[in-house]
């Protein structure tokens, strides 16, 4: 491997050439990671994977799992010894996702796979918290809990080498999968922190090719209120899976208050609301076809069949609750 070893060290930061199945070590092994020259701040470049053979979403997908099983085997042993050295070797089995070539999937495999290193991302991230003993996020983006205690700014820190380039997670988001997607709107937090699009970035060839309004309902965070089940997406059903996170989040978190006001959830229809329409209205008529298509029996979407008129309705959004909160992790398929 030492031509490969010489390119790696020749090359500046994220500018590792894409992976590719050209020179793949011919040993029957699946994968093969080796020791890395140098230390890194990026989550699975601890060590250096060389070939592997197995396909994108099927890697990403058997490390979402692993990283769930992590977090609900040490959440009650962390900063243990145990805890550090099972992440570290998890956390180094994640540089397969170094030679993944994404560039030719198809769409529905490509936002299968991106929705998945993105959550991956996020539980990695928490594991490291688990692992060293340290503080999980508690608020999204709040100066008054710290900095460096919420989730924009984790996100913004945290970051994955997939295909031999570096994304940070609000890259994966922002750039990588709301490429053709609304973005946040300017009054919503941490807006002019977020990364802009660069024609001449060459990682743009694995960016989403189309528009995705139903993305944030496959956006995992581990939170205590407002947030969507954590699943396992595959190209075939990943449409259907995020129709029934955004049924499940929808008919636990719209409901009639006692003054007859229409609470709809922050996430995602105050950040995004260009995605259902842009306007309190829109979102609400989004959300009830939902609700009439798979939860008709729900409460939500009992109140809403209630309504006369959707138009003429005071709707206010009720805020999430970013406290972290990874009591109870499971992986939906």
């Amino acid at each position: 491997h030492a031509a490969f070893l010489r390119r790696l060290l020749a090359s500046a930061g994220p500018a590792l050439p894409w992976a590719s199945a050209d020179g793949v070590d011919d040993d029957g092994a699946d994968y093969k990671i080796v020791p890395a020259p140098r230390q890194s701040d990026v989550l699975n470049r601890t060590r250096l994977c060389t070939y592997t053979r197995r396909a994108p979403v099927e890697v990403v997908s058997f490390f979402l799992r692993e990283s769930v099983s992590f977090l609900n085997r040490y959440k009650s042993r962390r900063g243990t010894p145990e805890a550090l050295a099972s992440f570290e070797a998890l956390r180094a089995s994640c540089a397969e996702l170094q030679k993944l070539d994404v560039r030719h999937l198809d769409d529905d495999s490509r936002l299968a796979f991106w929705l998945n290193a993105h959550n991956l991302g996020v539980l990695l991230a928490c594991g490291k918290a688990v692992a060293t003993g340290a503080q999980l996020c508690r608020s999204l983006f709040k100066l008054s809990l710290g900095w460096s205690k919420s989730w924009f700014s984790l996100l913004r820190k945290t970051s994955l080498d997939i295909g031999g380039r570096v994304f940070t997670l609000t890259e994966i988001e922002h750039l990588v999968l709301r490429r053709t997607t609304p973005n946040l709107g300017v009054v919503s937090p941490g807006y002019f922190l977020l990364p802009r699009y660069d024609a001449h970035d060459p990682r743009t060839k694995v960016f989403l090719r189309r528009p995705e309004p139903m993305l944030s309902f496959g956006l995992f965070y581990p939170i205590c209120f407002g947030g969507v089940a954590l699943r396992c997406f595959q190209a075939a059903t990943v449409h259907e899976q995020l129709l029934c996170n955004a049924a499940q989040q929808l008919a636990e978190t719209i409901f009639l208050d006692g003054d007859k006001k229409i609470r709809l959830p922050q996430l995602p229809f105050q950040f995004y609301r260009d995605d259902f329409g842009g306007s309190p209205t829109s979102c609400l008529q989004f959300a009830h076809r939902i609700l009439q298509d798979v939860c008709p029996d729900s409460m939500a979407c009992r109140d809403l069949n209630s309504i006369a008129s959707f138009e003429d309705h005071p709707i206010v959004f009720h805020p999430t609750d970013w406290t972290a909160d990874i009591d109870n992790l499971k992986c939906l398929d």
